[in-house]
């Protein structure tokens, strides 16, 4: 079933991708918004408070016009000056009411989505680690940087100046609605004539900003892409003389996504200028309409002022909710890009607590794969294959270059599932075991080892965090790495760079034997792990492997032969197949494939 579930994985890959490209704001469905909705929750009461002090703020916008009125009409026009004083004090006190509420509404907007946000960036960070090694080695880097901040970061947007602002909107549409046609119904009519030119607007340019905003965030994600692949191949890029070529496309991909965000920037500029015109006119109806009744007697000159007041009150929220409903648009196209990874299905799960088993303790560390069937794409790759590896027991697992010896590791640390068959650990189906006690009876050190941009010691102590210094200390004196740790600037104390940089590619692996030694594994995994060291060196360290790994079940993954003479048998592996099996001679002597590899490897020395 693993390779009909890839299959799918990519048709629902795909299906995502054009559903991305022809997304509106409508199309959002709760199911894309169901891993928000929890967030939201645990900042229930956040929320409340931002809307209370919203409404508030509403408020005292929706008084003043009211307040002036009554000043022009009855204090400025008889000339009372003590009620003028006393109606300018009103109005301070307001504004400074205004202030402060406005204060704490930006605050607690702006913290209830930076709330929010940070919860959903690491539910987003959690859903891409929890995917498999197929999921990220069919993904861009760049891509899912890009999801995590820039995809996140507008939907920041959308919660700071969108959610709450169009509760305070709307209310303070309602509340100036209310307060316009209680004071002249006719001048309201009339103010209202501009309404369906903004809505046919609206409806017209709407899917056109919608599907340019989608294109940003995709031009956005390739531009990342770029930027990732060049700068974590810079030594291949310069080496190679290609820098001019890469600054082009660099520049290429820069060209398009100026211009696609040009074309989202300038939609959006001809919205709001149309949304302008629409307003003015409003206000040319109003002063032309309102001052004629004025002259005539049928209104005064403070509810004429108020009444302007009201309108202008009224066309801003229109205006804001215009502004919002273009974050939101952006948003949306957000949203659907993380739905796609939020929604893509786990291809290696977790068991669940009715499957769920438990090691027996001590592990034993026996290795099975039974009749196992795998493919990468529709085609099996490994069909019937089985392995046995009995505990304690030491096996190298050699054959040409894509022969399958990477994938059985991972296998058998389920970072794939097979298709049809099982691996079993100690008689347990490893799928029912969960993956924190299944790989933590695993270490592996690999010919690409990974550091982190941390200290020496941390990056020793990475499998076993609770390592006090002088276990560090020993195990990298054991892995032959305290030599050259203690001549560093800070020794086991200095930050290495991103990657590891700074470091030769045998100190990496000597670090990470460190952490092999550390943990002391049931079960090592050696993949091409003395590909950067030398010889003198690799024969040091093999000394005291042989000691710490005396119990412990070891597979050994080489193209150097000299470093599998010590093994109790080798597994000669061929187009997803084993070959044979025996010792280094039994196999030399009888298998023509095995001698071929060897003396050609011994041939070239």
């Amino acid at each position: 079933m693993h390779g009909m579930g890839h299959g799918m994985g990519m048709g629902m890959h795909k299906g995502m991708h054009e559903e991305r490209k022809r997304a509106r704001l409508r199309d959002i469905k709760r199911g894309d918004l169901y891993f928000i909705v929890p967030h939201l929750k645990r900042q229930a009461k956040y929320i409340a408070f931002a809307i209370i002090i919203t409404a508030l703020s509403s408020l005292t916008g929706i008084v003043t016009p009211g307040i002036s009125q009554v000043l022009f009409d009855d204090y400025i026009m008889p000339g009372n000056i003590n009620g003028i004083i006393y109606i300018s004090c009103i109005l301070i006190v307001i504004y400074g009411a205004s202030w402060l509420l406005s204060y704490f509404h930006s605050r607690s907007i702006v913290g209830v989505a930076q709330r929010v946000i940070k919860d959903v960036r690491r539910s987003v960070y959690e859903k891409i680690l929890s995917l498999s090694l197929r999921f990220n080695n069919e993904r861009k880097k760049g891509e899912l940087l890009s999801l995590v901040t820039n995809d996140v970061s507008v939907l920041s947007d959308a919660f700071s100046s969108g959610i709450i602002s169009i509760f305070s909107d709307l209310l303070s549409l309602i509340g100036v609605l209310s307060m316009m046609i209680l004071m002249d119904p006719l001048l309201t009519a009339l103010s209202f004539i501009v309404i369906p030119m903004l809505l046919v607007i609206i409806i017209v340019l709407r899917g056109r900003i919608t599907r340019a905003f989608i294109e940003v965030r995709r031009k956005i994600a390739m531009l990342n892409a770029n930027v990732e692949e060049n700068i974590a191949g810079i030594r291949v890029v310069q080496s190679m003389n290609v820098e001019d070529r890469k600054n082009q496309d660099f520049t290429d991909l820069s060209k398009i996504n100026f211009r696609t965000s040009m074309k989202a920037t300038i939609l959006f500029a001809v919205m709001s200028a149309i949304i302008s015109i629409n307003s003015f006119i409003a206000f040319a109806l109003v002063i032309g309409f309102g001052g004629t009744q004025y002259i005539h007697g049928a209104i005064t000159l403070g509810k004429l002022i108020a009444f302007f007041q009201y309108v202008i009150m009224f066309l801003r929220p229109i205006q804001d909710l215009v502004s919002t409903y273009g974050v939101f648009q952006e948003a949306a196209a957000a949203l659907l890009h993380i739905s796609e990874y939020m929604k893509f299905p786990i291809d290696v799960p977790e068991p669940g607590p009715s499957e769920q088993l438990t090691l027996a303790i001590p592990v034993q560390g026996r290795i099975e794969m039974k009749d196992v069937t795998f493919s990468y794409g529709q085609e099996p790759f490994m069909e019937h294959f089985t392995l046995n590896i009995e505990p304690g027991e030491k096996i190298g697992i050699v054959g040409e270059t894509g022969a399958g010896k990477t994938t059985i590791i991972n296998l058998i640390t389920r970072l794939y599932d097979p298709r049809e068959g099982m691996v079993t650990l100690d008689g347990i189906d490893i799928r029912r075991l969960a993956s924190a006690e299944l790989r933590q009876q695993f270490a592996v050190v690999s010919q690409n080892v990974v550091i982190f941009s941390d200290s020496v010691k941390n990056n020793i102590r990475f499998g076993k965090p609770d390592a006090s210094d002088s276990e560090v200390i020993e195990a990298a004196k054991l892995a032959n790495a305290h030599s050259f740790i203690e001549k560093m600037p800070k020794g086991y104390d200095t930050i290495l760079g991103e990657r590891g940089s700074g470091l030769s590619g045998g100190q990496k692996q000597l670090i990470a034997y460190a952490r092999l030694i550390l943990t002391r594994p049931i079960i090592a995994i050696l993949d091409e792990a003395t590909s950067n060291i030398d010889s003198y060196t690799e024969d040091l360290i093999q000394q005291n492997m042989r000691t710490i790994l005396k119990q412990c079940t070891t597979i050994v993954i080489a193209h150097r032969f000299a470093t599998l003479h010590a093994v109790d048998r080798l597994i000669l592996i061929s187009n997803g197949r084993i070959a044979d099996t025996g010792t280094h001679r039994e196999l030399y002597e009888r298998n023509a494939y095995y001698r071929e590899l060897y003396d050609t490897q011994y041939s070239r020395m």
